[in-house]
């Protein structure tokens, strides 16, 4: 019997971009602030004011998740909803149990 092989690809997630104007309209200095609101790092001013990276900083972007799929021959993917559904619902498994909620998939390739 032939089987299946699958590779389930997770790449580091994209971090957002700075706002500077957004960071220098708190009071944020580019030289001194900037740095460490990029690496995910609060800042405090020297007026005592706490500023968040999520203040200045576009929204993290999502890993996009790959899947490669070596399969034996065509009837591994000729298959019928009912069929599909199992298919898929072992990779959603796989992924409630390991991945979480903010990737997304964005290739299968068979």
């Amino acid at each position: 019997m032939q089987s299946q092989l699958s590779f389930i690809g997770v790449p580091t997630q994209k971090r957002g971009k700075l706002i500077p104007k957004e960071a220098i309209k708190l009071g944020c200095v580019p030289k001194t602030h900037f740095r460490d609101l990029t690496q995910g790092k609060s800042v405090t001013l020297e007026n005592g004011t706490v500023v968040t990276p999520e203040q200045v900083m576009d929204k993290v972007q999502p890993s996009e998740v790959f899947i490669i799929n070596f399969i034996p021959d065509q009837s591994y993917v000729d298959f019928s909803d009912e069929t599909f559904k199992v298919f898929t619902s072992k990779y959603e498994d796989y992924f409630a149990e390991n991945i979480s909620d903010d990737k997304k998939v964005s290739v299968i390739y068979h």
